[in-house]
């Protein structure tokens, strides 16, 4: 599993040395959005024991309906 993760990170990668003709289109500003969603898309997928948090024990946002931890999610 892990190695197909590699090789689809690779491509994401060697996509954006050589960027797509649809790249042009995304401005400056918004090139910044593309890369944090496939981030997002890739942390997202990884299981529990692949990820952690940082910090380790977050606090919770209670201004919500639901409390939120406030936290950044990373692969380990």
């Amino acid at each position: 599993m892990r190695r197909r993760r590699r090789r689809s990170t690779e491509h994401v990668i060697e996509t954006f040395v050589e960027p797509p003709s649809w790249a042009r289109r995304v401005s400056k500003n918004g090139k910044d959005d593309v890369l944090d969603s496939l981030v997002l898309a890739y942390t997202a997928q990884l299981s529990e024991e692949e990820r952690t948090t940082l910090p380790e024990d977050p606090e919770l946002d209670r201004s919500k309906t639901e409390p939120l931890p406030i936290e950044i999610v990373k692969p380990k």
